[in-house]
């Protein structure tokens, strides 16, 4: 579990502790699915990845029919997501990193992330998220890293 000093530190600094976890573009080839573009890419290392790269699609939430492959790093990055709810994530379970860097998330509803015990990574840099709830992190139990830099929180509750 990561510590309260590394999540002040990114909430007034901005900065990441790994590189090797940050999020970014990828530029591989491209599947249409559904109406959203998915682009993996499997990148040969020991962790064998899989990126599922949504950014940029005008998404208003997280599509239910993303497939639930080992180490996947989701990019959601750059869409329309408002909220997350309870559920909305709970089938991608094999899920190690999320970004939602630049949407317009302004509510984390409790027990949202029930479910991603394998989560290592995940961020809400530059959304407008104003208060953190300390029951929202529930089931968050490899969590390494949390980016909610750029966004204007004024209340954090007791970390559970």
């Amino acid at each position: 579990m990561f510590s309260i000093d590394k999540l002040i530190f990114l909430l007034f600094t901005g900065k990441v502790f790994s590189s090797k976890h940050r999020c970014f573009k990828h530029s591989d080839s491209r599947y249409k699915y559904s109406s959203c573009s998915f682009r993996y890419k499997n990148n040969g290392n020991q962790n064998n990845e899989t990126i599922c790269d949504l950014e940029g699609n005008k998404l208003s939430k997280v599509p239910r029919d993303i497939p639930n492959h080992p180490n996947l790093h989701l990019n959601l990055n750059f869409n329309n997501i408002k909220m997350i709810k309870p559920g909305m994530l709970s089938h991608l379970n094999k899920t190690v990193r999320i970004c939602f860097v630049n949407n317009k998330i302004k509510q984390i509803q409790a027990d949202s992330f029930c479910g991603l015990s394998q989560l290592l990574t995940l961020s809400f840099k530059q959304n407008k998220l104003s208060e953190i709830h300390g029951g929202l992190w529930n089931g968050l139990d490899s969590l390494q890293e949390l980016n909610l830099a750029e966004n204007r929180i004024h209340y954090i509750g007791m970390w559970g």
